[in-house]
């Protein structure tokens, strides 16, 4: 039956009332797995005393609808922003030809997945479509307000998966699937497996969202341009490392605990700048389900993030075992004038080797000793650096 169809109690009575009463009966089980039928069965259930033959037609209407959408059901997957509940709700008004009472229906999400429906009849008489709308949205708000209770009595929403995943994966550890390759080293979060991976494994992730996770004082940090997209990082102190802001993942408590005058984290008690009252994103959590118990206010949506271009170009850097320059070509030459004099000392090709810092001439490199190209190799060029944050 159509949603704007309105059944009464005028008409024909049914030869077989029980058949009707049995049918009824069938469908509304059936509606704990297809709501999509739920306000047409709501609708007939409202005669089984006294059925008629425009009732048994509507019946046979939604036995039609179901024989045709076989497939269609109830089915739950992992979401996203699993602590997020999401409802929705809608009357009418004077839907009842006989009554003059309005219907009201809602529907509540926790994530993706549907978890409580209603469609019902309202019990009072509304005396306009304000004041039935306002009743939908009453009954609304207190199923959200009894489930909201329950999740946290159960205690089954604390933290969304890809957080967890943070917190609890060990990074910069070598993978066991690629341990016989070169960097092989932990350094990526797929937010999508829930796991930690090495640059070797993006091809079987390439589809997911990814995080680049690095390594600053003996501590995991990542992007904040990266967080911002997941996870509201407001009011977390943030570091520059190579230019780019980063945040640190887990808490880190001081072994010697100071509260002067200035900002201090409200968590493990770290000295902080103004105006920040986080030292990591982990203490942050930690706060916000103490006190709100609840993450779903600064939870965000993002379905794709992807590693930069950078990254990718910094794991590809040394494969080769010498990288060659042309810099002057045949008919070229390089030359030092003295006077009236010139001197050209023809040259091909530069060769760099690798780690050594040392730049020869292809056509001269038989001339270097292999004292003079030891010596080169293992001299220390200044103090090494950090690589850059890709």
């Amino acid at each position: 039956m159509v949603v704007s169809q309105h059944l009464s109690v005028d008409g024909s009575p049914f030869f077989d009332p029980t058949l009707y009463r049995s049918l009824v009966g069938a469908l509304q089980y059936l509606t704990i797995s297809r709501p999509d039928i739920a306000h047409a069965v709501n609708s007939i259930s409202q005669f089984l005393h006294a059925p008629t033959e425009d009732h048994f037609l509507a019946v046979k209407r939604i036995l039609r609808y179901v024989k045709g959408t076989l497939h269609f059901g109830l089915s739950f997957r992992p979401s996203t922003v699993p602590s997020a509940l999401v409802a929705y709700s809608d009357a009418d008004w004077a839907g009842c030809p006989d009554t003059c009472r309005s219907t009201s229906g809602y529907s509540i999400y926790v994530g993706n997945n549907l978890v409580s429906l209603s469609a019902k009849k309202q019990p009072t008489v509304s005396r306009s479509s304000c004041e039935s709308e306002y009743r939908a949205l009453a009954m609304t708000a207190a199923e959200l307000l009894w489930l909201t209770h329950l999740l946290h009595d159960l205690k089954a929403i604390r933290k969304p998966a890809w957080l967890e995943a943070l917190n609890t994966q060990r990074f910069f550890v070598g993978c066991s699937t690629h341990e016989n390759a070169k960097k092989n080293e932990k350094n990526i979060c797929c937010l999508d497996c829930c796991t930690s991976i090495c640059p070797h494994c993006l091809p079987s992730h390439r589809f997911h969202r990814l995080v680049q996770v690095r390594r600053y004082v003996y501590h995991d940090v990542v992007r904040l341009e990266d967080l911002e997209k997941l996870i509201d990082c407001s009011n977390v102190q943030a570091y520059t490392i190579n230019s780019a802001k980063v945040v640190f993942i887990k808490k880190r408590p001081q072994s010697r605990q100071f509260k002067g005058s200035g900002n201090y984290c409200t968590t493990c008690d770290r000295s902080l700048q103004e105006p920040y009252i986080h030292c990591s994103l982990g203490c942050k959590v930690e706060f916000l389900l103490k006190h709100n118990k609840d993450l779903s206010g600064c939870l965000r949506t993002c379905k794709t993030l992807q590693l930069s271009p950078d990254f990718l170009a910094h794991q590809d850097i040394g494969d080769d075992d010498t990288n060659h320059s042309t810099v002057v070509d045949d008919d070229e030459a390089m030359g030092s004038s003295s006077g009236s004099e010139n001197v050209s000392l023809p040259c091909t090709e530069f060769v760099r080797k690798k780690r050594s810092g040392l730049y020869v001439c292809a056509r001269s490199a038989a001339s270097i000793s292999d004292e003079d190209m030891a010596t080169s190799i293992s001299r220390r060029k200044g103090i090494p650096h950090r690589s850059p944050l890709c």
